[in-house]
């Protein structure tokens, strides 16, 4: 009867002791399980502060140009969607005005040619009518004027 006794205990003891084992395991590997999770949620944290730290200093400087458009336009009290809308429109309007100025450019017609300057005749053009002689009489006495008073 001892021995079956004997017997009966050491498989408990084993049982027992294998299942201390496997909750010892058990709680190891989710000891490992734990710290890996939470080193994982700390580099994450980590990205994320420096994600947000970035998207603020982005913003810091958003903030900066709005002021300064809205300073540049004197549009201080605008929301930032009508803000937005007049800096469009005048993008837009100097856009048009550039085009058209580039089209309407003239380069001089004789070449190599300096421009005119303000005192040489400018010679008639078909669609201009001809100068009076009163106008011509009175710029040149204008003229011959000013030469003898600044001599």
């Amino acid at each position: 009867d001892l021995e079956e006794e004997k017997t009966r205990l050491l498989a408990q003891f084993n049982a027992v002791k294998d299942r201390l084992k496997a909750t010892s395991e058990s709680s190891q590997n989710r000891r490992c399980r734990d710290e890996a999770l939470i080193t994982s949620l700390r580099e994450d944290i980590t990205r994320l502060q420096n994600q947000l730290s970035d998207a603020n200093h982005r913003l810091s400087h958003l903030q900066s140009f709005r002021t300064s458009v809205a300073r540049t336009l004197h549009l201080r009290d605008l929301p930032e969607s009508d803000l937005l809308h007049r800096l469009q429109a005048l993008c837009s309007a100097h856009q048009e005005f550039t085009l058209l100025s580039k089209r309407y450019e003239t380069t001089s017609p004789v070449g190599d040619h300096p421009c005119p300057r303000f005192d040489d005749p400018i010679p008639p053009t078909p669609h201009c009518r001809p100068p009076n002689d009163v106008e011509l009489t009175s710029v040149t006495m204008y003229e011959e004027h000013g030469r003898s008073s600044h001599k």
